[in-house]
């Protein structure tokens, strides 16, 4: 309810909104079978009637977050993510409501809107469904 809501505070028209997601490296979507942004970020675009485009990509080699600390963490996902130029055209002038399972650091979502911002994305919202910074804060 308060998406639609902030759209138009914003005055963003849905059909110029892409939902994106943050996925999950290729292990953990091995280990658990599915990820779980991507089908939030599904889901949420049919209730919002925007699109859905998953134009952040991981490349093979990434470690795993959870073991990392937040400067490792920023590293290892800036290097393992990317863009592809033909998305890029697609990003670019529409607003994008960028999802992530869990903030923790921040790490994630930093590097993926600086990568939506240089691929020319008109505005980025940040979603998180779940934060774990108070025990990051805590360390």
């Amino acid at each position: 309810k308060l998406i639609p809501s902030e759209l138009d505070t914003l005055g963003i028209d849905k059909s110029e909104l892409l939902v994106v997601n943050i996925p999950r490296g290729r292990t953990a979507v091995l280990n658990y079978g599915f990820d779980q942004a991507a089908e939030i970020s599904r889901e949420l675009a049919k209730i919002l009637g925007a699109s859905y485009l998953p134009v952040i990509r991981r490349r093979r080699g990434g470690r795993e977050q959870k073991k990392l600390s937040a400067v490792e963490r920023k590293k290892n996902i800036k290097d393992s993510t990317y863009i592809k130029e033909c998305d890029k055209e697609r990003v670019s002038g529409r607003y994008i409501l960028l999802v992530d399972d869990i903030v923790t650091t921040g790490a994630s979502m930093s590097v993926a809107l600086a990568h939506l911002r240089r691929a020319g994305a008109k505005g980025v919202i940040c979603l998180a469904v779940a934060s774990d910074l108070k025990k990051e804060i805590e360390k």
